[in-house]
């Protein structure tokens, strides 16, 4: 790379300071959406155990404890974390989200670069990937942000595997390429959206088609056909045995992340597939494509950002910027380049793919195609779009450093769009009246208040359409006067580009004061005074917890505010409270059922399993027509927190065991009068023999008649749970922690099996007396995983040992 390139990636650089200068030189930080009610508490706790030394293998503060490190979005190793591991918690999390934008310009700079463009073209390609809407809206979607930044470097390598795999003099060069391209796929990987990387994987696979085949064609040699196909095949073969290799090394170097992850999704709500309305819920739709050349969205008020009101709501922004579709239109047009072909079909079909169910054959991919049924929300596709305008939009300004003729051409084309976007302005500017009217009866909107907010709303979508023509209307001239006379620049078109996606971009992410993120909410003051004197869970009833999902209020601040109040699932993690349910895209299967079956039924037929939980706090938005004498308001403010008291303890011991089929067990479980303090049920594949106190239907010893026994839990950490018991006769040990392969057992040093007792939980056999009780998370997945990618490392290590020695 020469000093020429450095300035301009000391101008990304510099742009990149500029953009998020409010979040870089104050002490806020990022609110929006899932940035707190996911990112923030889980990355915390992350942070927080391994500057502790410990990795967080397991989570056991939500859904009755689930494996953490398993789930892709911890990002525990994924690389770039180690500044959030760093420096202080703010600051690290604030430098790892813009961090990342400058990442992706550098890597859309090498890889327009490596397409022979000059550096101005690649400094275009770089702005319009960083400042689109698609990336400057997934700060609140951090995983979909830290994998679609490796895009473009996976695409730079690759590019280079094949070009340097094709020459006889590249002495080996090819593989070393396929080596980086393998771990920019693994970065991709562990950055924590497996969507992402399903789609750039698909892209490979078909840019590597279109290599195999052009490669062919261009060759002078093959005179007769037979030989022709017999290199086109050789060629096919070749792009596609690179890609196969990549896709081999990066899974080897990431098998430590992918056997855990595996493992989960396994038992998780996604195996077997979501079904067909989970999987196309969100789709880009069709009048959302409007979007890509204007904006439609607008401020609520406050600081809260922009949004699109139909449709979709997981992308807050598809504007691509009309100075970026006028490049990437001039290179489609005119720039008659190979790559340029590729990724216009590329771009339309990622688009058709984010439309979802929209349009036809969706279905059949989700039927037939390969792990197409286990991807939720089809607007994820857009990313690959967005990408892929990106690189056009550098191919078009490259084109257009082309000469006179070039610019008038490229003049030729737009003046015509002008005209008819004007139009289009004007009629809907001089009869507004007649557009409301129609907005109002397309939509059956009726009240004051609301055709009131409509209308604010339909202002700020005009204003928006106004301001792209007038962007629309600064490029052309910029193309005018560069047709005028050879020579001119036409670099002020990377200043509109600029001013154009900064306007519509600077609104998608507010910030607060980190403060407000440290700030106690009153329910949380209450609960807290508690959790010193012992260890419980906190749950929301379930009307409560349908509300805080769609929770909606005029600023951030309000939201992360009542979020606070309500004491939302995640937000006590930075707390050490425990919660009965969570936030997450993966959740167990089991123990979903399980809390799904609690919040859908009446709490008198389902408290017992309540009490099970340790479930001690039950928070409301609303005050209880319930008239339980176990439920007692203990808290009366913006939110009602009723105290259970006939919770149990987190572990106790239980004095006999009944083993039942997995029908049977269901049964007994949801029945009211099951009493978790007489027996604890287990699933006849569990115990292989009759143990003392155990059978169908046996009678145990009574609760009330039992000698005394007690168990006391002593140390709690992510990975670990010791218990002290004491017990005059034989019993189980019941722990009301989710039952997942991989916790061991020990009683005295000694390892002992772990059964999944009641449905979903866990229970071992003690004999009589004093024991000291060890669980251990030590997945066995993790493990084989950790060898697999070290065995895989220290390959590619001995191959480049080898390779240097021969060279030598």
């Amino acid at each position: 790379m020469k000093r020429k390139d450095l300035i301009f990636l000391l101008i990304i650089g510099g742009m990149v300071i500029l953009f998020f200068s409010r979040a870089i030189f104050s002490n806020d930080t990022f609110v929006y959406r899932d940035f707190f009610r996911y990112f923030y508490p889980t990355r915390y706790f992350a942070w927080e155990s391994i500057r502790n030394g410990i990795i967080p293998l397991w989570n056991p503060y939500l859904y009755c404890g689930i494996p953490f490190l398993a789930d892709l979005q911890s990002c525990i190793f994924y690389p770039p974390s180690i500044i959030l591991y760093l420096l202080p918690f703010h600051l690290g999390l604030k430098f790892f989200v813009i961090g990342h934008y400058f990442l992706a310009g550098l890597f859309m700079y090498l890889l327009l670069k490596d397409f022979e463009l000059s550096r101005s073209a690649c400094l275009v390609g770089a702005i319009t990937f960083i400042f689109s809407g698609y990336l400057l809206s997934v700060v609140d979607m951090l995983t979909s942000l830290t994998s679609a930044t490796w895009i473009p470097l996976v695409f730079f390598f690759f590019n280079r595997t094949l070009r340097e795999g094709r020459r006889e003099e590249g002495g080996g060069r090819g593989f070393w390429y396929a080596i980086l391209t393998g771990i920019a796929l693994g970065m991709q990987f562990l950055g924590g959206e497996p969507t992402l990387l399903y789609a750039t994987l698909l892209s490979l696979f078909f840019f590597a088609i279109a290599k195999g085949l052009s490669g062919v064609r261009n060759q002078e040699s093959g005179v007769r056909s037979l030989f022709k196909r017999l290199s086109t095949l050789h060629s096919l073969l070749s792009t596609l045995y690179s890609l196969l290799v990549t896709c081999v090394i990066a899974l080897g170097l990431v098998l430590f992340q992918a056997l855990p992850f595996l493992e989960m999704v396994i038992n998780s709500t996604r195996w077997g597939g979501l079904t067909y309305q989970e999987a196309s819920n969100w789709p880009l739709h069709p009048y959302e494509t409007i979007g890509l050349l204007i904006p439609l969205f607008w401020r609520e008020g406050g600081d809260n950002p922009l949004f699109f009101p139909f449709g979709q709501f997981w992308l807050k922004s598809v504007y691509l910027g009309i100075i970026p579709i006028m490049l990437g239109l001039i290179a489609i047009i005119y720039a008659r380049r190979k790559a340029v072909c590729f990724f216009a079909i590329l771009f339309l079909c990622f688009i058709i793919l984010s439309l979802g169910d929209y349009v036809p054959g969706y279905q059949f991919l989700y039927r037939q195609f390969p792990f197409f049924s286990l991807i939720r929300y089809p607007i994820k596709f857009y990313s690959l779009a967005v990408f892929s305008s990106s690189v056009l939009a550098g191919f078009g300004f490259s084109h257009l450093s082309g000469g006179v003729g070039v610019k008038r051409k490229a003049l030729r084309l737009f003046l015509p769009m002008n005209l008819f976007l004007f139009l289009i302005w004007a009629v809907i500017y001089f009869n507004k009246t007649g557009w409301y009217s129609l907005i109002f009866k397309v939509f059956g909107l009726t009240g004051p208040e609301r055709i009131l907010t409509i209308v604010d709303q339909f202002e700020d979508i005009f204003g928006n359409f106004s301001m792209v023509l007038l962007f629309f209307a600064l490029g052309s001239f910029v193309l005018f006067w560069g047709s005028l006379r050879e020579g001119r620049s036409i670099y002020p078109l990377i200043g509109i580009l600029c001013i154009d996606l900064f306007y519509f971009g600077v609104g998608l992410n507010p910030v607060i004061p980190q403060s407000l993120y440290q700030h106690d909410s009153g329910s949380l003051r209450f609960i807290k005074k508690d959790k010193d004197k012992d260890i419980f869970r906190t749950a929301l009833s379930p009307k409560t917890e349908f509300y805080c999902r769609s929770m909606r209020e005029p600023t951030p601040v309000l939201v992360l505010k009542g979020a606070k109040e309500f004491l939302m699932p995640n937000l006590g993690l930075p707390h050490h409270l425990f919660d009965a349910y969570g936030y997450g895209s993966l959740t167990l299967n089991d123990y979903t059922k399980l809390y799904t079956y609690i919040n859908t039924n009446p709490y008198e037929e389902v408290g017992h399993l309540v009490d099970l939980l340790n479930v001690k706090y039950i928070i409301s938005k609303r005050e209880w027509e319930l008239t339980l004498e176990d439920l007692e308001l203990v808290y009366d403010d913006e939110v009602k927190i009723y105290r259970n008291n006939s919770v149990l303890p987190r572990t106790f011991l239980v004095p006999r065991a009944t083993i039942c089929t997995e029908e049977e067990l269901v049964e007994r479980f949801t029945d009211p009068s099951f009493d978790p303090r007489r027996e604890v049920l287990l699933e006849e594949e569990k115990g292989k023999r009759k143990r003392r106190g155990e059978g169908r239907g046996e009678k145990g010893i009574g609760v009330e008649n039992r000698p005394l026994s007690t168990s006391k839990i002593v140390e709690y950490r992510p990975n670990k749970v010791v218990i002290q018991t004491s017990s005059q006769e034989p019993s189980f040990l019941f722990l009301s922690d989710t039952y997942y392969p991989g916790w061991k057992a020990y009683v005295d040093g000694v390892e002992t099996e772990v059964y999944r007792a009641n449905y979903t939980f866990r229970a071992i056999e003690l004999p009589a007396g004093e024991h000291l009780v060890e669980f251990v998370y030590r997945p066995t997945s993790f493990k084989v995983g950790v060898l697999g990618s070290g065995l895989a490392l220290m390959s590619l290590l001995g191959y480049g040992l080898i390779k240097r020695r021969i060279t030598c």
